[in-house]
């Protein structure tokens, strides 16, 4: 398991020679602008972030789930419930149990198994609690992921340590190249100092780039910086893509800002609802009607650019989660019903509350 002190020893090693605009830009500037805790001074306290950012949204995220849970998701959903119940006991002294965290990465991982039903490799740039990698690994995807903050990461290290093993490359403290550890482990845990570098290893060859919730709170330079790399290791012909869920705050950015971004990344909008925007490199024949993303003059009307709504089965992508989304419809067996019951059979006890929802609901009960 990777202690704080660790982590805060290689980080401290990295600044010594990480150029100034790169420490800028993976700067968690909206968590630090609305006092969001993300350092904490002991791994003791990572269990702060096992089911956080989802709070109190879980009966409002099922209802996106199509008609429910299939077999095969709550089957996983539950051995992840296990392990992090297992894990939370011998760290902690308590069983915990992931909830709404958990039910809200499914979206995501349905899309990408859409794409890719046979498995394949996956990055995730923020994970955040984790359980888009969790449900990935499960499901016998390869998983990389990368995290610009100190607590959400030593979360990350344990969770990843859990669900994988012996099989996590963790290359924060690791010297192993990160290309190495792609092809001899099935999860890779990469801090930022290396993943954001002034030479970047491109080389790599993945299946889907996948950020959740955050491209509208990255530095200018950073979300650049993604898709460019993205763009990259995303090469090739097939349902290759940048899969996510949620713009993210727009505290920092509006939306059009990442639809520039992808434009100018070479990206077009393969699908893109209110369930999954997928975008694919515009030389893909997988780009075939797809949504081109004009890149506005400065002066331009923000607003006449934000990404429109994007549906078309005559795109392959299009086409195959149109299919996905049928199919998991008709496979779907579990309600939210029977998704808490199994979480409370897991942690051996009813109240599925975590305590930043406990504090959110009293404070919510007493406003006026």
């Amino acid at each position: 398991m990777l202690t704080a002190q660790e982590y805060d020893a290689a980080e401290n090693v990295a600044l010594l020679r990480t150029p100034n605009r790169i420490v800028e830009c993976c700067q968690p500037i909206v968590f630090h602008t609305e006092s969001y805790p993300v350092r904490i001074p002991n791994e003791a306290a990572a269990i702060r972030y096992l089911d956080v950012m989802q709070d109190g949204r879980t009966e409002d995220t099922f209802t996106s789930l199509i008609n429910g849970l299939t077999a095969d998701e709550i089957a996983a959903m539950r051995r992840i419930a296990e392990k992090v119940a297992a894990l939370t006991e011998r760290l902690y002294g308590q069983r915990s149990v992931p909830r709404s965290g958990m039910l809200r990465a499914l979206n995501v991982v349905r899309h990408i198994r859409y794409l890719w039903p046979q498995s394949g490799t996956v990055l995730e740039v923020g994970a955040g609690s984790g359980y888009v990698g969790a449900l990935l690994l499960e499901l016998g995807f390869r998983y990389i992921c990368t995290d610009i903050t100190q607590a959400f990461y030593l979360w990350q290290n344990q969770l990843l340590t859990a669900i994988a093993g012996n099989g996590l490359a963790e290359l924060a403290t690791s010297r192993i190249e990160i290309d190495q550890a792609v092809a001899d482990y099935p999860a890779v845990h990469l801090p930022w100092w290396k993943f954001v570098v002034p030479s970047p290893r491109t080389g790599l060859r993945l299946d889907v780039v996948t950020c959740n919730h955050a491209w509208c709170e990255m530095h200018p330079n950073a979300m650049a910086y993604t898709l460019a790399v993205a763009a990259e290791m995303l090469q090739g012909n097939g349902h290759k893509a940048v899969v996510f869920e949620g713009w993210g705050s727009t505290v920092r950015h509006p939306i059009w800002h990442v639809g520039k971004a992808l434009a100018g990344a070479g990206f077009v909008f393969a699908n893109n609802d209110i369930r999954a925007s997928i975008a694919v490199r515009s030389d893909n024949p997988a780009a075939v009607h797809a949504m081109v993303l004009p890149i506005p003059d400065a002066n331009t009307d923000e607003e006449r650019f934000h990404p429109r709504i994007h549906v078309d089965s005559r795109n392959p992508i299009g086409a195959v989660c149109a299919s996905g989304r049928d199919n998991t419809k008709l496979a779907t067996a579990a309600s939210l019903a029977d998704y808490d019951v199994m979480l409370r059979e897991v942690l051996g006890r009813e109240d599925l509350l975590t305590d930043d929802e406990r504090f959110m609901r009293f404070v919510a009960d007493r406003r006026r």
